[in-house]
């Protein structure tokens, strides 16, 4: 017997190549499905990691838009989800929660306490108050019906020459 053609069988059930431009090719295809692979891997992480973020920030009492606020290098954690609502968490009104005697904080809700007004805002709206409910209304003054039905009148520059129409702002001034 020969040895002639001994290994037939195995190079039957392997890929046999004709030169290095066969291999660049199976190289280039395995690039390409590794590619792919890792762009569907990393669209699942972002699916899972938003999905995460979704119910701890729900079960806190968080908005929504709240989660792009959450830093991307951060992973969604308990802890760091807790730990990020303990630091951002009045600009989305909710206050600072306790700590409970063990040391964690608690996952009470959070109480929502109107902010703290300056007693000159107080003054200034007081007053701004006062000069509303004390105002007459314009609708009653004849200038201003006049200013009116002119402002309403799409001829009015071939109607009115600009002198009448400066008495007649003059005058609806005058009446307030």
């Amino acid at each position: 017997m020969s040895d002639y053609g001994f290994n037939e069988e195995e190079t039957e059930s392997q890929e046999v190549f004709n030169g290095p431009k066969a291999l660049r090719d199976l190289v280039e295809r395995q690039k390409a499905d590794l590619k792919a692979v890792t762009d569907e891997m990393n669209a699942l992480r972002s699916r899972v990691r938003e999905a995460e973020l979704g119910k701890a920030f729900t079960a806190k009492g968080l908005p929504e838009k709240a989660m792009g606020l959450f830093p991307k290098d951060v992973e969604p954690t308990d802890e760091k989800i807790t730990e990020w609502v303990s630091q951002y968490g009045d600009l989305f009104g909710m206050s600072k929660q306790g700590e409970t005697s063990q040391g964690t904080q608690a996952n009470e809700s959070a109480v929502q306490t109107p902010p703290a007004v300056p007693n000159e805002a107080q003054s200034q709206f007081q007053q701004m108050s006062a000069v509303s409910t004390g105002a007459a209304p314009m609708a009653g003054n004849p200038a201003y019906n006049d200013l009116q039905k002119a402002i309403a009148n799409p001829n009015l520059h071939e109607e009115m020459s600009l002198d009448e129409w400066r008495a007649l702002l003059r005058r609806a001034g005058e009446a307030v």
